[in-house]
């Protein structure tokens, strides 16, 4: 039965992975001509590239240059604080260290901000401290402070707000790098409030701000729980040798795939194709597909060099961190999409809100609802991309788990349960990929996916399908064997 998985697999890899080469191959060609025609305004969509390569290269994703300039920025201060930590390295030193972190934190917005964006900054903590401090430890005040917070600078007429910060006196670039950190702070607030409730510590604003202001992962995450966070304090026995081969071989790692996301923007102009929606409609259905493949893996490398660094750092400080981004192209579940895209949300999620809401209802069906919900919230509920995004992926996670509940095991041999769980699913993948294309270029974007799906040929949407199906069977084969490698890992240590 084993080979049989193991042809199985194989197989999936070979037509997926051929079918995911030549659509992108698509692609490419597209993005050749686009680079050979002159584009009006084109300044705002491409730079010159870099001259080995004689092409154009896509600079449209601000999220991708902005991480990128302030991790050149960044560079010089986590390199000193993560020197200065080795020295803190002691029990004795821990307040010390506390206190370094904020400073280095605070002198880092305030040259780079501004002094009154640090003080909005530390007003997510301080006003957590005082409720904490005035009003017994109740959990739901804990949520209803997280969701003002949320409410204020996020949703409530968005327009007042940026006007409010641009008069701060911050470029547009400032204002979103601070919206984006004031977005993780509230999460760490809510996580180090609530298990404070949970399991009382002599609870101060100085613990809290450290926290909250850890620089490598203030402005571009990812979430880590308190609980492991202050482990750092707990002053493992590492030698340092060992910790700094472990941040070079990071480094060198995440460093090569930024070099390399980089490289692939002068040939998939990924990008820029949302902001023209009537050349993506002329698209083929094979160009179309490996327009919309390309978007999520520019998401995932995007990603796994933001969070990559980000965890480098934190990880050479002695603190646990979630595992990086894995490639959407060996994932073929809604829920596995959600437990290993982004590990570190999702433990947030799984603990703060669905575990609670699931010992309340006894209804898992609610704790996906309620969990979509805060997901809706958090990344801004005046935005009809990010509703239909959010929907579709609750309704996906509910269907595989109406699905998993029947248990095809029960009723179908291995063999026949894989293949009916692959066929099953296809649907299903295909539907989250959808409903990323919303969420990665908008409304206009995501419909052309959905009228394409329903106005094209039967048999467009069969090899669709049938392509999604193998790469079902190469997932599966994939996450088991990583199951069987750590079970083994975990005998073996």
């Amino acid at each position: 039965m084993r080979n049989f998985m193991v042809s199985d697999a194989f197989a999936g890899a070979l037509i997926f992975g051929g079918s995911v080469c030549y659509s992108i191959y698509c692609v490419y060609k597209v993005s050749t001509v686009v680079n050979s025609i002159s584009i009006p305004n084109s300044e705002f969509y491409f730079n010159d590239g870099w001259s080995i390569l004689k092409r154009k290269r896509d600079i449209v994703d601000e999220e991708w240059e902005n991480g990128k300039s302030l991790y050149v920025s960044l560079a010089p201060w986590l390199l000193f604080q993560s020197i200065i930590s080795v020295l803190f390295h002691h029990k004795s030193y821990l307040n010390y260290l506390y206190m370094f972190q904020i400073i280095c934190s605070a002198l880092y917005i305030i040259i780079n901000l501004n002094l009154l964006s640090f003080i909005l900054i530390i007003l997510q903590p301080i006003t957590f401290q005082l409720l904490i401090i005035t009003i017994k430890f109740k959990k739901r005040v804990i949520w209803v402070c997280s969701l003002i917070n949320i409410m204020i600078f996020f949703n409530i007429n968005i327009k007042v707000v940026y006007n409010f910060f641009h008069q701060l006196q911050l470029t547009d670039n400032q204002v979103d790098l601070l919206y984006i950190a004031l977005y993780w702070i509230n999460i760490r607030c809510v996580c180090y409030y609530i298990d404070y409730t949970e399991n009382p510590w002599k609870c101060n604003i100085t613990q809290s701000l450290s926290y909250c202001l850890y620089l490598p992962l203030l402005f571009l995450g990812p979430f880590i729980q308190y609980k492991d966070f202050k482990k750092c304090r707990e002053f493992n026995n590492d030698p340092l040798k060992l910790r700094l081969l472990l941040f070079m071989k990071n480094l060198i790692r995440f460093i090569f795939w930024w070099i390399f996301t980089d490289i692939s923007l002068h040939y998939i102009y990924v990008n820029f194709f949302p902001f023209f929606p009537e050349l993506v409609k002329t698209f083929d259905s094979v160009t179309l597909y490996g327009f919309g493949y390309s978007m999520g893996q520019f998401f995932h490398l995007k990603y796994v060099v933001l969070y990559g660094l980000s965890t480098t750092f934190a990880q050479f400080d002695g603190i646990p961190t979630p595992n990086i981004p894995k490639c959407i192209g060996r994932i073929h579940l809604y829920s596995d999409m959600w437990k290993y895209f982004d590990n570190g949300l999702y433990q947030f999620l799984l603990k703060y809100i669905y575990i609670p809401v699931k010992n309340f209802t006894s209804s898992p069906y609610v704790s996906n609802i309620i969990c979509f919900l805060f997901i809706f919230v958090w990344h801004g509920f005046m935005r009809m991309d990010i509703f239909v995004w959010v929907t579709l992926n609750c309704l996906g996670v509910m269907i595989e788990r109406f699905f998993k509940n029947i248990g095809l095991q029960n009723y179908f041999n291995i063999f026949w349960e894989r293949h009916l769980s692959c066929m099953i699913n296809a649907p299903l993948l295909m539907m989250s990929a959808i409903s990323n294309f919303y969420f990665f270029g908008g409304t206009t974007i995501g419909n052309i996916f959905v009228y394409r799906v329903i106005e094209d040929k039967l048999s467009s949407t069969f090899i669709l399908l049938f392509t999604l199906y193998s790469c079902g069977l190469f997932s599966i084969y994939v996450k088991q064997k990583e199951i069987g490698n750590k079970k083994l890992s975990n005998k073996t240590s």
